[in-house]
C-alpha cells in the first residue's frame, strides 16, 4: 500500500486534533484481488494517531502520518513544538510505509481453519 497525501484540517475542538485525510492506493498483487484505490481519514496529532471509527492507526499509517505531521503541521511545529522544514513540492509519502508481512496478511483471503494435523501412524 501506498499513501498520498490530500489534506489537513484543524477539528475545531479543544483536544488541538487535526483530520488528516491521505488517499491509499494498493499493491498490484492486491489490485489483481480487486482491492481498489480509496481515500481514508484519520485524527489526531504528533504520535496519536485513530481511524475515524476510534481506533488506533495501524503501525504502518501512524508512520506516515507523523511524517505527513512534521512535515505539513501548524507553524511547521513538531510534538516537542520544535520547528520543522516544510517541503516546497507536494510528494507522494509512499516508500514510507512498506511492510511486506502486514501488506501480505491484510491481502490474504481469511482462513476459516488451520489444515489437521495427525501424527500419521
Amino acid at each position: 500500500m501506498s499513501y498520498d497525501f490530500i489534506s489537513m484540517e484543524d477539528t475545531g475542538t479543544r483536544t488541538g486534533d487535526y483530520i488528516v485525510r491521505l488517499r491509499r492506493t494498493p499493491s498490484r498483487i492486491s489490485r489483481w484481488f480487486g482491492v481498489r484505490v480509496e481515500d481514508v481519514a484519520y485524527y489526531g496529532r504528533c504520535d496519536r494517531w485513530h481511524a475515524m471509527d476510534g481506533l488506533p492507526a495501524r503501525s504502518c499509517v501512524r508512520r506516515v502520518l507523523e511524517r505527513v505531521w512534521h512535515e505539513r503541521g501548524p507553524n511547521g511545529s513538531d510534538c516537542c513544538g520544535a520547528s520543522a522544514k516544510k517541503p516546497v513540492a507536494e510528494s507522494p509519502i509512499a516508500p514510507a510505509c512498506i511492510d511486506l508481512v502486514q501488506e501480505a496478511s491484510e491481502g490474504s483471503f481469511p482462513a476459516s481453519d488451520p489444515p489437521a494435523w495427525t501424527l500419521g501412524r
